[in-house]
């Protein structure tokens, strides 16, 4: 192995600490939108551990409410075309750059249903020379 590689593993060792240690809630989506990592903060916010969250939907992994309500896959209920999460990851996998965006809704967090705002941004990142999507939730509220 080259300097080159190993610096540039070293680097992408430490940013991996980084991010787990971060305390905003931080997933990453490919093209197919499944989630390929998230972040300690991430599974204490949506009280998953990660096994349980990696290569599903970004929608299973948010715990969107719709999945169960229309008994249907993210992507296709009737509220994926006003979801936040949604919209964002999109205009970043169409115009490559960032998207920060804010929305109220309901999501399930262990049978209990909770509404939040959610602040968020959407990055561009490539993953293995694929356009992916990390997520960094930089403010919840609940929402009465």
């Amino acid at each position: 192995m080259d300097l080159l590689q190993t610096d540039k593993n070293e680097l992408l060792h430490n940013f991996e600490q980084i991010l787990s240690h971060m305390e905003e809630p931080v997933l990453v989506v490919n093209p197919m939108y499944e989630v390929v990592y998230v972040n300690t903060a991430f599974e204490e916010m949506v009280q998953q551990p990660a096994k349980n969250i990696l290569n599903k939907n970004y929608g299973n992994a948010v715990g969107c409410r719709y999945l169960v309500k229309d008994d249907h896959d993210c992507g296709f209920t009737y509220a994926c075309n006003i979801c936040g999460f949604r919209l964002s990851i999109d205009e970043v996998f169409n115009s490559k750059g960032v998207s920060a965006n804010n929305f109220v809704r309901d999501f399930q967090v262990n049978d209990q249903i909770i509404f939040k705002q959610v602040f968020f941004k959407a990055v561009p990142i490539m993953n293995s020379g694929v356009l992916n999507v990390a997520i960094i939730i930089t403010q919840t509220k609940q929402v009465d």
